[in-house]
């Protein structure tokens, strides 16, 4: 069995105080920080929460400085949606793609089975764990 250490903010309700007036470069090399002082194998598991679309302003400035820090470190992503929503998987597929981001290094989590679907039949290029 391998056990991967990774980090970064799962879901808004869990940041830590000061975060929302943090910039996504300063969020990115806060995690850059961590990922080396914890030797981290991945970044995540990032979400949002919720099923709004488009995501919440906070959301989407932490899940571009996990972007950040993995054009950075080319560390692979992880995240997650609520409640299986398949238009907040795009989205962040969509997000992550604009950043940048290598999408055969990003995997989503979570949601129910009907809608645990990955956009393969898009792209070719994200796949869920």
């Amino acid at each position: 069995m391998l056990i991967v250490a990774s980090g970064g903010l799962h879901g808004k309700s869990d940041y830590p105080p000061g975060t929302a007036a943090k910039t996504a470069d300063q969020i990115a090399d806060d995690f850059y920080r961590l990922a080396i002082a914890e030797r981290w194998g991945a970044i995540g598991e990032m979400g949002t929460t919720g099923t709004d679309v488009p995501m919440d302003a906070e959301e989407r400035k932490a899940l571009n400085a996990a972007a950040k820090l993995h054009r950075r470190t080319g560390l692979p992503i992880v995240t997650h949606v609520s409640d299986g929503c398949a238009r907040c998987a795009l989205e962040q597929v969509d997000l992550f793609e604009a950043a940048g981001v290598s999408l055969d290094r990003l995997r989503k989590n979570g949601g129910r089975a009907s809608t645990r679907r990955s956009r393969t039949s898009c792209r070719g290029s994200v796949a869920p764990v």
